[in-house]
């Protein structure tokens, strides 16, 4: 099993609300020819864990559920109410240890592209990942927020930016103690707004070239 995941390359995407983490993930993994892992890890568990998905959702760093109900209240006029997470319990352990397990059961079986659930903290050890920070600023991720999920409220997409960020920044603290937007997590940051989607992929393609390259050159010279 070693020997076969000797060049395999393992992309852990954190991203920012509104950066299009989920679009260039996807886009990524189709260009690699490889597996695709968000909500898919969320189903997953659900049935691991004999759970609705529903239920999960609230645990989870996708935060579905949050949002439909964000934009329920956005079209129907109604006030936001701002998300306060709660302490992690026992569901929240078992979600997040269920999680790790099918993801690091997918990077045995091969290449990968992980989205979220502090991929870059329980996948630090595989010599083949590429752990990258996606970000915009934050009007600008308003501004997608808006178009994705048919929010009329400038407002209202602005509260779910700025919760979704204490959310996912306050979950990676408390199952990784690490600070979610250090700097040192990763291997590269891109601000998406700025390069676009199409060079946000390139550069992303040409990395995970090159760590492919560098893991076989030390191969070569190992053996």
């Amino acid at each position: 099993m070693i020997k076969e995941r000797e060049h395999h390359v393992i992309v852990a995407i954190g991203r920012l609300k509104g950066s299009g983490g989920a679009y260039v993930g996807r886009e990524l993994a189709a260009k690699l020819g490889c597996s695709y892992l968000d909500r898919e890890i969320l189903l997953e568990a659900s049935k691991r864990l004999n759970r609705d998905p529903g239920a999960l959702e609230a645990l989870d760093d996708s935060r579905l559920s949050f949002w439909d109900r964000i934009r329920i209240e956005a079209v129907q006029g109604l006030p936001s109410q701002s998300y306060v997470p709660p302490p992690l319990g026992l569901e929240d352990s078992r979600l997040y240890e269920t999680e790790q397990e099918i993801v690091k059961e997918a990077v045995e079986r091969g290449p990968a592209v992980v989205v979220g659930r502090a991929a870059f903290h329980f996948l630090s050890e595989e010599p083949g990942l590429l752990s990258v920070f996606l970000h915009a600023p934050f009007e600008r991720r308003v501004d997608r927020v808006m178009r994705l999920y048919g929010i009329a409220s400038r407002e209202v997409a602005r509260n779910v930016v700025s919760d979704s960020d204490r959310h996912r920044a306050g979950l990676v603290e408390r199952v990784t103690g690490r600070n979610w937007l250090d700097p040192r997590n990763y291997h590269l940051s891109l601000d998406t707004w700025k390069l676009g989607p199409m060079v946000t992929l390139e550069i992303l393609q040409r990395s995970v070239q090159s760590v492919r390259e560098a893991m076989m050159e030390r191969a070569g010279v190992a053996g």
